[in-house]
């Protein structure tokens, strides 16, 4: 590859001079073209920083809306039949009686359901999340409430005992 040099040496002084104004128009010529096109990419970076931002408005008020939908009554009820049917599952998984530790079971998951959901009822659970409030139900388990139901269970078992 020839540089200015390696030219102006072949040459006269005189052509030398032409070469050299010549490639140095070139390279003005390059270097405007370089700063266009700087300048272009400059431009695009800012059209898309805008449509990612724009994206990102969009999307943050569609999970806004998508929090505002609560699921309709029929889907509470299910809901309080899989509570009650999960509740059922540990009394018989423990052997502890339904009408008493039941209830005992359906009111720990309904307020850590609340809690977890950041809600004050089942009504507000909000739509999306229904899927995850139903796996969260299927797989509740408290083994402290589980000892203290045994507990509570045996010493009412004692009490009967002693009564008769």
């Amino acid at each position: 590859m020839m540089n200015v040099h390696s030219i102006g040496a072949a040459q006269k002084p005189q052509e030398r001079e032409t070469t050299e104004i010549a490639l140095a128009g070139r390279q003005d010529e390059l270097l405007s073209r370089l700063g266009e096109g700087v300048l272009t990419l400059e431009d695009c970076l800012g059209q898309m920083v805008r449509m990612l931002g724009a994206m990102q408005r969009r999307l943050d008020e569609m999970e806004a809306r998508e929090t505002q939908i609560t699921i309709p009554h029929a889907e509470v009820v299910r809901l309080q039949g899989r509570i009650r049917a999960r509740s059922r599952e540990i009394c018989e998984k423990y052997e502890l009686t339904d009408a008493e530790s039941g209830k005992a079971f359906r009111n720990a998951m309904q307020k850590e359901m609340l809690k977890k959901y950041s809600i004050r009822n089942l009504h507000d659970l909000p739509a999306a999340q229904l899927p995850a409030a139903e796996r969260w139900i299927d797989g509740w388990s408290s083994m402290r409430l589980v000892m203290e139901r045994r507990t509570k269970a045996a010493a009412d078992a004692e009490k009967r005992g002693m009564a008769e």
